[in-house]
């Protein structure tokens, strides 16, 4: 086995497994119809296989950073009454731009569903499977929603000679 740190680019086929930096756990690319091409017996994939819900499925929980909602400016302030003061003083204060819990709370999380907005990247450009490009081990997607890198991580060939490794 060599050490080299460069992923090893090999022809991806139905099966294959993909990784999103935000999502929990892999997910299975998958093959709507053959594209006429067969490896290993698996439909070969090309740069046009990347539909959410037919290509690309959810990978589990997306933990991706969400941006802080926008503040509301700050309003002009006001010169408060005495019983405004004491009221603020013994019940808290009643604006309703300060910082509460309900602000604070982490966001709930949302099932990882990818929104792709464009085709494979790095594919083989001289090899046409049904019309497309071939797609690539070292291919990827970028999601809209999240900003990950959609990777795969399993080419899908499923090889006997691969299973005592």
């Amino acid at each position: 086995m060599s050490d080299d740190k460069e992923k090893k680019a090999s022809y991806v086929v139905h099966g294959a497994l993909t990784q999103c930096p935000y999502g929990t756990r892999p997910s299975r690319l998958t093959a709507a119809t053959s594209h006429g091409v067969y490896l290993r017996k698996q439909p070969q994939l090309n740069k046009t296989d990347c539909v959410c819900g037919i290509n690309i499925h959810p990978m589990g929980i997306c933990t991706a950073p969400t941006p802080p909602p926008p503040q509301p400016p700050e309003p002009a302030k006001q010169n408060k009454s005495f019983w405004m003061k004491v009221k603020d003083l013994f019940f808290g204060k009643s604006n309703i731009n300060s910082n509460t819990a309900a602000t604070q709370e982490p966001a709930m999380p949302t099932l990882c569903v990818p929104q792709i907005g464009t085709q494979w990247q790095n594919i083989k450009p001289d090899v046409l499977i049904d019309g497309g490009e071939a797609l690539l081990s070292t291919s990827f997607l970028v999601c809209a929603k999240s900003g990950g890198k959609i990777v795969i991580v399993d080419d899908g060939q499923f090889q006997e000679d691969r299973m005592g490794e």
